[in-house]
């Protein structure tokens, strides 16, 4: 059987209520000193504590920071996924008489899982589709122009900007 650990917030809380005990407690602080831990000593351990506990606070912080920031990273890559589910699905039906095109967008076979290779196939799908004038009159009929695509990206990465006139982008018939 393992013991239970106590956190670090415990062992921290624990050390402080030890020191201040060594220095209010006249038993205590004598039995402290035969062991060769006087005021001086003591003192020195409660600067260290000092300091642990400002690192610990600093260190809660960031990890507070980090799980909101991911919180953030997880709702934009979520919609990210749902879009282009969509629309690589509707690409799928568009041009699946062309597998040249197929190809060059990664639609064939199915989409990565690891999100280095999704990243990548996300960004070589919507990257080609902007870039290739010989596909625009595709994208009206996948409903999707380059402004619309461009708008729903600005969306998932600035929720809370409602400035529509973002970029004005005409599309290459």
């Amino acid at each position: 059987m393992s013991r239970p650990q106590a956190s670090e917030a415990a062992i921290l809380e624990r050390n402080g209520i030890a020191l201040e005990n060594a220095v209010k407690q006249p038993e205590i602080a004598s039995l402290m000193e035969e062991h060769g831990y006087d005021s001086a000593e003591i003192a020195n351990g409660k600067a260290l504590h000092e300091e642990a506990l400002k690192v610990s606070r600093k260190n809660k912080v960031e990890g507070d920071e980090a799980t909101e920031a991911y919180k953030i990273y997880a709702g934009i890559y979520g919609r990210l996924d749902e879009m282009y589910s969509r629309d690589r699905k509707k690409a799928k039906i568009v041009f699946r008489e062309d597998p040249v095109t197929l190809k060059k967008l990664e639609l064939t076979g199915t989409i990565p899982q690891a999100y280095v290779a999704w990243q990548k196939t996300v960004s070589n799908f919507y990257s080609t589709l902007n870039a290739e004038s010989e596909l625009n009159w595709r994208k009206i009929a996948m409903k999707d122009s380059e402004l619309k695509l461009l708008k729903n990206i600005r969306k998932l990465i600035c929720p809370n900007d409602h400035n529509e006139d973002f970029i004005s982008y005409k599309l290459v018939a």
